[in-house]
């Protein structure tokens, strides 16, 4: 394409970033934005010249046929950069455009085509494509690269539960936590426990759980969002007094998010009162601690008066 003896450079690239994403590959999660970066870069030839004519973004969604013309940007109508807002239907588009000549034949002529999609959704799996249309001794050549962009269903619904719900619990009880989410096929539900006064580097995995999983009607891959339960039995002892549960969701060896509840165990021999019995039982004893009082100063009241009679008499 170019020899090199004409000190000419073409960078031509699609490049796809995510400050959400949580892997190297290309899935990226749904609801997330996504920035597609289509660019070339030539050196080395006068400002007089324009090589880079023109980039295009297109893409191929996964299960269509056809190939869909998102966005393209001409360098004569460049000089600096450039922003335009598109909206198609309810989705939320933002390119941004430069473009830049050179003032001499050792300063770059460079062009850059940005495609924001603040939305990004499962719609959007397919091959994105990136296209540059340059000169090359005085005859329009096409180049063009594309990705593979697919998606997985976002982490949502996250609850831990805890059946039966005291406030606290008597050495000897069962209860079991139950951690319930929606996520991709990928994601993993985990146990961890950190006892009380440790650190939580020092949080340790709990075996024994039990995960259900719930399939959707019609499986459709990785933007299904399937409902997972885990749960996990807990034997209360005095010894896990005031430790924390941990339900931990990953994906991918990545934490994504997490739901915890610390214990609140007391001895079998302690006699406990429930917090609503305890407060009806307030109000009946502390009217009956007045009506004592009341009774009292009555009294020494009347042994009071029979003195002072006795005396005069």
């Amino acid at each position: 394409m170019f020899q090199k003896d004409m000190f000419v450079r073409l960078k031509k690239e699609l490049s796809v970033t995510n400050p959400s994403t949580l892997t190297l590959d290309d899935a990226k999660e749904e609801g997330k934005p996504l920035v597609l970066n289509c660019n070339a870069d030539i050196v080395g030839l006068s400002s007089k010249i324009t090589p880079v004519l023109k980039l295009s973004i297109s893409r191929q969604i996964h299960g269509r046929s056809d190939v869909e013309f998102v966005v393209s940007s001409d360098s004569y109508y460049l000089n600096g950069r450039k922003e335009r807002k598109f909206s198609a239907g309810s989705r939320d588009w933002v390119f941004h455009f430069s473009g830049y000549s050179g003032a001499s034949i050792l300063k770059p002529r460079a062009m850059d085509l940005w495609w924001d999609i603040n939305d990004a959704d499962c719609v959007d799996t397919g091959i994105y494509q990136c296209t540059v249309d340059f000169m090359d001794k005085g005859v329009t050549q096409v180049w063009a690269g594309q990705k593979n962009i697919t998606f997985r269903g976002a982490v949502r619904n996250m609850k831990l539960t805890a059946v039966p719900q005291k406030e606290s619990y008597t050495d000897g009880d069962s209860m079991n936590l139950t951690c319930t989410v929606d996520g991709p096929r990928s994601l993993q539900i985990m146990w961890r426990m950190l006892l009380k006064e440790s650190e939580f580097e020092h949080s340790h995995p709990v075996p024994n759980a039990v995960v259900i999983e719930v399939p959707p009607q019609h499986p459709s891959g990785d933007c299904d969002s399937i409902p997972r339960k885990s749960i996990l039995p807990i034997k209360m002892t005095t010894k896990l007094n005031g430790s924390t549960y941990f339900c931990v969701v990953g994906l991918d060896g990545a934490l994504i998010s997490s739901a915890n509840t610390t214990l609140n165990i007391v001895s079998a021999a302690e006699d406990v009162i429930p917090e609503e019995e305890l407060k009806i039982l307030l109000r009946m004893i502390v009217p009956a601690i007045f009506g004592l009082a009341f009774a009292a100063v009555l009294v020494l009241s009347i042994r009071f008066h029979l003195a002072s009679k006795a005396q005069q008499s």
